[in-house]
């Protein structure tokens, strides 16, 4: 079984979300580190999903985000239909929403951290 692992997230992009949500240490890892992280586009192919840990008031917190997926188009296809081939449909991670989810999930946390203070 063969799992896509492109890393989707730089590194500067992931200091960008560590300074906006006042988080400590966030990291976004692409190793293999539990079942959680394979997960399947529309189209069956295995894709692995990072680990993003963080610290937060001394304590280590952790999640797997839910991947999203969009079709893609690409020039390829425009020519299988021209020679009369099947249309194969090619899904990719939605970055954009990746992006989105991880930053509501660390602002969740400062925030439920604040409240737990207060």
């Amino acid at each position: 079984m063969s799992i896509s692992t492109i890393r989707l997230i730089g590194l500067s992009e992931e200091k960008d979300m560590n300074r906006r949500t006042g988080v400590d240490e966030l990291h976004i890892g692409w190793q293999m580190e539990c079942a959680e992280q394979v997960q399947k586009a529309p189209d069956g192919q295995s894709v692995r999903a990072p680990v993003v840990t963080w610290w937060l008031g001394g304590v280590r917190e952790q999640f797997v985000p839910t991947l999203q997926f969009v079709r893609t188009e690409s020039q390829s296809r425009s020519l299988a239909r021209l020679f009369g081939h099947a249309d194969e449909q090619t899904w990719t991670v939605d970055v954009d929403t990746l992006k989105r989810d991880i930053e509501e999930q660390l602002f969740t946390s400062v925030v439920g951290q604040v409240s737990a203070v207060a």
